[in-house]
């Protein structure tokens, strides 16, 4: 891989691990998983603490699947890794060097994905510095070439493969061109992500269309859709008049939140997802299997975005807007072979839960801060990373109990002023 190149947001190149001075630590919550090498190294070490403590806490496996995740790490009682010390510190680093780290631990937050033979590279949100870096960077997201990291790409670092064995250079070329007026019209900051949301889903549905004409469609069909989307660009304003002209629809955006919170909630164990959970429940005063006055609880949700949550938005539209980019380029969107109504799904379904939860927290703690921002997101990251398909499943959940379809639902977070 010497000398080759890979593609990565640009965020990916300033990041800078801040050790103890993170208010979380990088294993906390999580399953980790010990390459072979790895694991016969520790076996063999001879330090009189470090040597006890890989007797006692790194186990084989009953099924392991080969020698990327040969074993695991079992977590203390409170699911912190055993070998942190006092200070959240890694006692492997500190006392054996950064070399001496397992594949997981010395890649993570970075991640990479394999395209064809192009590998890209991104940071994971649910490292609370690396979540900060992306979604408080009011500079719009851009691509960048860095050099290939060969850490990355071992099996145990690496987030998605796809073979594109089935699209020649041309179709390959054209889905790029899909991926950059995506982006693109993600970043119109001139009209609401509401407005974003609505123009993408009408360009991802005449997409799909045109893509399961088989390769015809994708060399002929989606270019002159990519250039009707293009030109539409300068004149976006026409879908925020479309949006403005919609009525809001409270009493379902009202099952929305509720629906949401219903089904996260059997998923939620990690400590600060589940203090970010009950108190977003608490500010949107909902509690599971109670009746309410729904006439209450919606001014309660307009008064909480007027005061709080609206006004953070105005004055930080990049945080949303980075998030729905960051999770588009690590997810290989539009690449994936699920359909890209399905990818589209997904997309809006963490532009939902992320708007009910800020929702919620901001009533609770009566202000949206940037500290809040980042508590919720990199704990929610530790959720929903331990599945590589949460968010579609989350997506078809709420599709089927609320009865409309997923990308008529970001209307619902349209809230207006009464005055």
């Amino acid at each position: 891989m010497t000398g080759k190149r890979a593609l990565a947001l640009h965020h990916y190149t300033k990041f800078e691990c801040i050790g103890s001075s993170c208010e979380d630590s990088c294993c906390g919550g999580w399953q980790i998983a010990i390459d072979k090498a790895t694991y016969l190294a520790y076996k063999k070490n001879k330090d009189p603490t470090l040597s006890k403590l890989f007797s006692q806490t790194i186990k084989l496996p009953s099924h392991s699947t080969g020698i990327h995740d040969f074993a695991l790490i079992v977590m203390d009682a409170d699911n912190s890794c055993p070998f942190l010390d006092a200070q959240n510190l890694c006692r492997i680093h500190k006392e054996m060097g950064h070399a001496a780290l397992s594949t997981t631990c010395s890649s993570y937050p970075r991640t990479a994905n394999l395209f064809g033979n192009e590998f890209e590279y991104s940071l994971t949100l649910s490292c609370p510095e690396a979540a900060r870096q992306i979604l408080l960077d009011p500079e719009p997201i851009h691509f960048v070439e860095v050099t290939n990291n060969a850490i990355l790409e071992q099996p145990t670092a690496l987030l998605g493969k796809l073979s594109g064995d089935a699209l020649d250079d041309d179709a390959i070329a054209n889905m790029n061109d899909l991926r950059a007026v995506i982006v693109a019209i993600l970043q119109i900051r001139t009209i609401s992500l509401e407005a974003r949301l609505l123009l993408l889903g009408r360009l991802l549905a005449e997409s799909e269309s045109a893509m399961q004409l088989g390769p015809q469609g994708i060399s002929k069909q989606l270019p002159n859709v990519l250039g009707k989307y293009v030109q539409m660009l300068p004149h976006a304003h026409v879908i925020q008049e479309q949006i403005e002209a919609l009525r809001p629809n409270p009493v379902q955006r009202l099952r929305l939140f509720q629906t949401i919170l219903t089904d996260l909630q059997p998923d939620i164990q990690q400590p600060v997802l589940k203090r970010c959970f009950d108190e977003a429940c608490r500010g949107l005063s909902w509690k599971p299997g109670e009746s309410s006055d729904d006439s209450e609880l919606i001014a309660l949700h307009e008064d909480i975005y007027r005061k709080y949550l609206g006004p953070f938005l105005v004055d930080h539209p990049f945080v949303l807007e980075n998030l729905l980019i960051h999770h588009a380029f690590r997810s290989l969107f539009p690449f994936r072979g699920n359909g890209l109504c399905s990818q589209y799904r997904e997309l809006v379904s963490l532009y939902l839960i992320s708007h009910t939860f800020l929702l919620g927290l901001s009533g609770y703690r009566q202000a949206t801060t940037r500290e809040m921002i980042i508590e919720f997101f990199y704990s929610f990251f530790r959720l929903a990373s331990h599945s590589k398909n949460y968010l579609g499943q989350v997506a078809d959940s709420l599709g089927k109990r609320l009865g409309i379809g997923i990308g008529d639902l970001a209307g619902l977070m349209i809230v207006r002023d009464k005055g």
